[in-house]
């Protein structure tokens, strides 16, 4: 994801947020999600680095549940391609 952070004393930019916010479908659907935080970035980073994951692997109806979100939104293929594994045929 793309945190993009701001706060009243150091506003996002109006073409950042114009750009954010034109985006069609297609454009938004090959990108990866955009995270608006209204927050300074050390702040931001601060959050990010004491959350807790709420799910863990023990919890297989939830595990399940954010597989099916998920998987059909995933190019394993890509994904393994782009981490230098081959693609074996199938």
């Amino acid at each position: 994801a793309l945190v993009v952070t701001g706060t009243d004393e150091y506003p996002l930019s109006e073409k950042v947020l114009e750009r954010i916010n034109s985006m069609s479908e297609e454009e938004a659907a090959s990108s990866p999600p955009v995270i608006l935080a209204p927050h300074p970035t050390n702040k931001v980073m601060d959050m990010i680095h004491r959350h807790t994951p709420k799910l863990n692997y023990e919890d297989a109806h939830r595990a399940n549940k954010a597989i099916e979100h998920y998987e059909p939104h995933i190019d394993f293929d890509l994904l393994l391609a782009r981490a230098g594994y081959p693609i074996l045929a199938t």
